[in-house]
């Protein structure tokens, strides 16, 4: 299984397979689910997803909008 990962100033934001989609998070919360990597991350980048409870709206962390350059962690 391949989850994506960047690493912010305010904490760790991840997308990873959800059942037949793929899920954005900030840590354990969930932000949405999404058809593929880049839509949650072109969701995430742009200020379109659900923020995380903090408050801090994640297109203003300097997010890379590429999903290669995202961490890869392998996960099983």
């Amino acid at each position: 299984m391949r989850i994506y990962r960047w690493r912010s100033r305010i904490g760790n934001f991840y997308i990873r397979p959800s059942g037949r989609y793929w899920a954005a998070m900030f840590e354990d919360e969930p932000l949405g689910e999404y058809r593929s990597p880049q839509g949650a991350l072109d969701d995430l980048a742009g200020g379109h997803a659900d923020w995380p409870s903090g408050g801090v709206d994640p297109s203003t962390l300097g997010m890379p909008d590429e999903i290669g350059d995202w961490d890869v962690i392998e996960s099983r």
